[in-house]
């Protein structure tokens, strides 16, 4: 509806702008046995989706399907996709506007209404009507509380590119403080931004599912107002890695350009992290700082750390354990620094 896949299907025309009203429903679930369906939402400008996508796999067998819902200079998502397969892998919502911004929004007492009823098409205006215009002129706004939602049903990647015109804006995912991301399926949620990723507010994986976090021309920063909290986290920056909040992460991994540095409020394991959208082991950067900061937290070392550029710090208010090997490559100024506040080193090879 709207074009094809990221709107790059010339046999498609775009469309300019989509509105899906609450009380609408694509339905594209499989029957009996079988994959749900593909189904695009997308224009070049804005849409404004309040209304449901069914893409389940089937009852007898099959996995959830792909729905990918964009404006690609501006989305308000306030909608809602299932994507539950009830003997194989729940489908995975792709959000993909040009910069995106996850914000703060009270569970209201009461559903709200729907909307379609106060849309007119004035006559004022003959190229559309008040339901094609955008709420705001900012950049696209997704919710925690309808993210945390999506996220009950299926994997979630939000992605972000630069702007339809090549000026080189556009590209940042924004994760505002008072944001409270916080699901307990076995969901995975990746941020994939084509600049850098900012989170401020919290991001809670409380069941099995996974993080991962890609900065492909920029930074991922993370100030001590965020945390996060997984089983296993990935993260991808072109630049650096700089999280630094009271975050409670089991297993990290992933690479950064410059430098990667991680604080964890518990005992971390540099090792093998696994999400519906990643899997990656140790971590490689240009230098690499890994803190615990927890009363008697460890640091293990069970995949390989290497530091292309600079130094290899572990400090650890317990123990550190690192068979695994560290190696630096930043020639004679370079150095490995191993502190056990709390407890013993053991190290393979340096």
């Amino acid at each position: 509806m709207g074009g094809d896949y990221q709107g790059g299907n010339a046999a498609v025309p775009n469309a300019k702008r989509v509105y899906m009203d609450a009380d609408a429903r694509i339905e594209a679930d499989a029957t009996g046995r079988g994959d749900g369906g593909r189904v695009i939402v997308w224009s070049d400008e804005v849409t404004r989706m309040q209304g449901t996508i069914w893409a389940g796999g089937g009852a007898a067998g099959g996995n959830g399907g792909f729905p990918e819902v964009s404006g690609k200079k501006q989305l308000e998502f306030t909608g809602r996709v299932d994507l539950r397969a009830p003997h194989g892998r729940r489908g995975q919502l792709l959000l993909d506007p040009e910069d995106i911004v996850i914000a703060h929004e009270p569970v209201p007492a009461a559903p709200p209404a729907p909307y379609g009823s106060s849309n007119t098409f004035p006559s004022t205006n003959p190229g559309g009507g008040t339901m094609f215009e955008p709420s705001s002129a900012n950049a696209a706004t997704l919710t925690d509380r309808h993210l945390n939602d999506q996220l009950a049903t299926s994997d979630v990647l939000v992605k972000t590119s630069v702007s339809v015109d090549n000026s080189g804006s556009g590209g940042q995912i924004t994760l505002n403080p008072d944001a409270v991301i916080s699901w307990s399926s076995g969901s995975s949620l990746a941020l994939d931004a084509d600049k850098g990723i900012t989170l401020a507010g919290r991001i809670e994986s409380l069941g099995t599912g996974g993080v991962y976090l890609k900065a492909r021309g920029g930074d991922i920063t993370q100030p001590g107002t965020g945390k996060i909290t997984t089983g296993d986290l990935v993260v991808e920056a072109s630049d650096s890695v700089s999280l630094l909040g009271p975050n409670h992460i089991g297993t990290v991994a992933g690479t950064a350009g410059g430098e990667f540095f991680v604080k964890n409020a518990q005992s971390l394991t540099v090792g093998t992290a696994t999400t519906f959208h990643a899997s990656r082991s140790g971590i490689t950067a240009g230098s690499v700082r890994v803190e615990t900061t927890g009363t008697g937290a460890d640091i293990d070392v069970a995949s390989d750390v290497q530091a292309s550029g600079g130094s290899i710090v572990l400090d650890a208010q317990g123990s550190i354990n690192a068979p695994a090997d560290l190696v630096t490559q930043g020639g004679s100024g370079a150095s490995v620094t191993l502190h056990a506040r709390g407890g013993d080193v053991r190290f393979g090879t340096i």
